[in-house]
């Protein structure tokens, strides 16, 4: 997974994103807090940024300004060049690389890792409201349909 992500962020489409007088001090935190560890970051580079902005999508951290900005733009080019890598990677018949890089396209496109609480998918669903109901043992979303609307209401 870090390899493709890496892979993906080194791409020629993300060569152009700028760096903000005065950001590496804020992307340098963001990289600090990612899952994904980044040897020797340079954070003057739009790579890295990349890399940083997709991470924090998945880790659903804000980022406010023109930071925002820029994370859509990535997040723009990340889905079109992951359609890309699929096709080319299935077509030469690598298919467990071609899962993983759907699994990454499918974290682009809900905001979450591949191990988070698929009760995240959910509007209004917060990483603390998943464990709650994880601890009662509401792991889907046919759980939680199927509990009773009373404890439901106590539980949300």
């Amino acid at each position: 997974m870090k390899g493709l992500l890496e892979i993906l962020a080194s791409t020629s489409e993300y060569a152009n994103l700028p760096i903000q007088s005065g950001e590496e001090d804020v992307l340098r935190r963001l990289i600090n807090h990612q899952r994904f560890s980044f040897e020797s970051p340079r954070c003057t580079d739009p790579h890295v940024k990349a890399n940083a902005l997709l991470q924090a999508h998945f880790s659903r951290q804000q980022v406010g300004g023109s930071l925002q900005l820029d994370q859509r733009e990535v997040l723009l080019f990340a889905t079109r060049l992951l359609q890309a890598m699929v096709d080319v990677i299935s077509s030469n018949g690598w298919l467990s690389l071609a899962f993983l890089v759907m699994e990454v396209s499918q974290m682009v496109t809900q905001g979450m890792r591949e191990r988070d609480s698929m009760l995240l998918q959910l509007p209004h669903f917060t990483k603390e409201l998943a464990k709650r109901c994880q601890e009662n043992s509401i792991e889907t979303i046919f759980d939680l349909l199927e509990m009773e609307d009373a404890e439901r209401r106590e539980l949300l």
